[in-house]
């Protein structure tokens, strides 16, 4: 079993968005569903802000023959590596925004708890850190 398949479900948390001097520039809600399909894996996340606002965004991947996952959507393509132990390293683009990447560290602490830390590098330099902690519901 891979690591991948402890994150299947459905989690909830809150998404804390802080620039590169340390300010806090956005705070929302968000629940993300996680599937696997054999050697297809499926993430759909629905964000919701306190003002009423809400987003849903999702992709799909493959899995190759050692364990990576592949993902290429319209707004996201990248990929993604079970490290061992209790962490998955993630890194993606927009195709539409070649100048940003994103990287992440999803730590799974227990069955139903996990955080995740996503950078945003934009041109180069560090434009916001994404923290997030959540707990699986389903």
């Amino acid at each position: 079993m891979s690591l991948f398949d402890e994150h299947i479900g459905v989690w909830c948390g809150t998404h804390l968005v802080i620039d590169s001097q340390g300010r806090e520039i956005d705070r929302f809600e968000a629940t993300v569903t996680c599937r696997r399909e054999g050697d297809r894996w499926h993430q759909t996340t629905t964000r919701a802000w306190p003002d009423g606002r809400a987003t849903e965004s999702e992709f799909s991947g493959t899995f190759d023959e050692a364990g990576v996952l592949h993902y290429q959507h319209a707004h996201v393509i990248g990929k993604a590596l079970d490290v061992g132990d209790q962490h998955i390293v993630s890194i993606w683009k927009d195709p539409d925004s070649p100048d940003i990447s994103y990287s992440s560290l999803i730590t799974l602490l227990n069955r139903d708890r996990r955080v995740r830390t996503v950078q945003k590098i934009e041109h180069g330099k560090l434009a916001a850190h994404i923290l997030i902690k959540e707990a699986r519901v389903h």
